[in-house]
């Protein structure tokens, strides 16, 4: 059990341990485009580290992920082999092309989000109270600037596409010290406007940080490990968050240190705030992720063919000549001169040479078996060795691609198919109709439905935590707890037809949908936008005010 009062490092270290699996270090790698091997981790920097790939050369990559052929490791040409395979190593990233793509169906398009007060009656001929509507106003100003200033989508979008890939994805708030008293509480901002200026969402390691949920008492736990990395050295905290049972947060920072770094030196935990019972940390998590052992396959056999295919192509532009029969060029036979004026004569190496644009000789014999008679007139067999009658020279063409073409249309469709988007591939058919594209993306539509779901959970609780902190900041804690966010994720791979588009409005004129859905539907970015100049289009043009009479006018009326 993690006892987030005192945990221990081998408590912290199996927590750590939940949140990832034997893949999660190879997908955030093929993501990244490391599909040829994971980089060194010391790569760039002069530290006392090992790579992760203790296949890794001198610039830091490895070949750990090659399924193709390869020589054996104790081969005394498998550096050289290596070195080629590193730089004739060819691959599609379709891995990463489908998680951007089913992230582009929640996430492309900036969610649309709303505050809600508790004290709205749902009748919207009765306004709300002026003190609330000015606190609602206020909060949306607040959170729109500080959506805007932290770019808050795009950072939605690589959490998504992470979640997407891995099946969750942490979230980590953050304040830096600058914006904390000496006790570590917030430093009062008085303007509202400002009291969000203190707070950043960072994206740690999907390894390194997670929600663990305790399975004896179900309570959960936030834990990260952050790894602070300078020139010279490493420096490890651990970020324990968890909710006591007054229903406040507690964020305790612990310092690593002592012999090897496996000791706690130090535990700070915060006073307790008042968050509303909300963790200091969030996670988007899915059922699965995308990315299983089976698109890393067929990821792997994509690469192998692509390579393949590049080095018989090298064949067509850089032929490679190989003689049957004829000596070899040497090197290495000149003579040299000793100290004592002793001449010594060189030692003739042979040059061999493979691959695209080099030249390679053989020099094959034939066995011929003699029987001869000894003096004691015994028969004896010998076998001798006869150079090959003949000289030939001769080039290697390419082979035959349709094979290797053949494997890499057929990774591709396994990996579109495990992705949901089989559709992709009827880009190229002419034939195929809009309706039968539409069908075809069923699949991935309810896909994206799902995440887009979780992800709306997740940003409407960011908003509310964020609302939180603000409050919090103002010295008046609760402030605006009376608020709730709304969030919808636009959702659309197509344009909608005409007979989706009167389906929908058919949907709103009965009350099946709202207006601002509607207008969501039909592709509209900002239904509020939208709303404001429909308005003001419909306001009666204003008249121009009837002029003052004049003194001329004044007398002709009064006679």
């Amino acid at each position: 059990m993690l006892d987030p009062n005192a945990p221990t490092l081998t408590d912290l270290y199996y927590a750590l341990g939940t949140f990832s699996g034997p893949l999660t270090q190879r997908i955030t790698d093929y993501l990244a485009g490391y599909q040829l091997g994971p980089a060194s981790d010391v790569a760039g920097f002069q530290l006392p580290l090992q790579p992760r790939d203790s296949s890794a050369d001198s610039s830091g990559m490895g070949t750990a992920y090659w399924v193709g052929p390869m020589v054996p490791r104790e081969h005394k040409r498998y550096r050289d082999m290596q070195n080629a395979l590193i730089k004739s190593f060819n691959f599609r990233n379709i891995t990463q092309e489908g998680v951007e793509f089913l992230a582009d169906g929640v996430g492309a398009d900036e969610a649309d989000w709303s505050l809600v007060s508790d004290k709205d009656s749902g009748d919207e001929t009765i306004p709300l109270p002026a003190e609330e509507q000015a606190l609602l106003d206020e909060a949306e100003q607040l959170l729109t600037a500080w959506w805007d200033h932290r770019d808050l989508p795009t950072t939605f979008q690589h959490l998504l596409q992470t979640a997407i890939a891995h099946g969750r994805a942490p979230l980590r708030p953050r304040i830096p010290e600058r914006f904390k008293e000496a006790d570590g509480r917030l430093k009062v901002i008085a303007d509202p406007l400002k009291s969000l200026e203190p707070l950043h969402l960072v994206l740690p390691d999907v390894s390194l940080s997670g929600v663990y949920t305790d399975p004896e008492s179900l309570e959960r736990v936030g834990v990260t490990q952050v790894l602070y990395r300078s020139v010279q050295s490493w420096k490890t905290e651990w970020e324990v968050t968890y909710v006591n049972s007054d229903g406040k947060t507690i964020l305790t920072v612990l310092t690593i240190g002592g012999e090897k770094d496996a000791q706690i030196t130090d535990s700070v935990p915060s006073d307790p705030i008042d968050l509303n019972g909300r963790l200091w940390l969030f996670e988007l998590k899915f059922p699965r992720g995308a990315i299983t052992r089976d698109v890393l396959s067929n990821q792997d056999a994509l690469n192998v063919a692509l390579t393949l295919l590049s080095r018989n192509t090298h064949f067509a532009g850089f032929a490679q000549i190989y003689g049957i029969g004829i000596d070899p060029p040497v090197t290495g036979g000149e003579t040299s001169t000793l100290s004592d004026g002793t001449v010594k004569p060189g030692t003739p190496e042979t040059v061999v040479q493979s691959g695209p644009g080099t030249q390679s000789f053989f020099q094959p014999s034939v066995h011929v078996t003699t029987t001869r008679t000894t003096v004691n007139g015994v028969p004896v067999e010998t076998i001798e060795e006869k150079p090959y009658a003949g000289a030939s020279y001769n080039k290697i063409d390419p082979a035959d691609p349709k094979a290797i073409e053949v494997a890499i249309s057929t990774a591709e469709t396994n990996i579109y198919s495990a992705l949901r988007q089989r559709f992709v591939l009827m880009d190229d058919k002419a034939t195929a109709s809009g309706r039968s594209r539409e069908v075809a993306t069923g699949s991935f539509l309810r896909a994206t439905a799902r995440y887009a779901t979780a992800t709306e959970h997740l940003i409407r609780e960011v908003l509310e935590f964020a609302l939180e902190v603000a409050a919090l900041a103002q010295g008046k804690p609760g402030k605006y707890r009376s608020l709730r966010a709304s969030v919808t994720c636009r959702q659309q791979v197509f344009d909608p037809s005409p007979l989706q588009v009167a389906a929908n409005l058919s949907l709103q004129q009965a009350g099946v949908i709202s207006r601002q859905t509607l207008q969501t539907l039909v592709g509209i970015a900002d239904p509020s936008a939208e709303d404001a100049r429909i308005a003001e289009e419909k306001a009666p043009p204003e008249t121009a005010p009837t002029p003052a009479p004049t003194d001329d006018q004044e007398s002709a009326t009064a006679n």
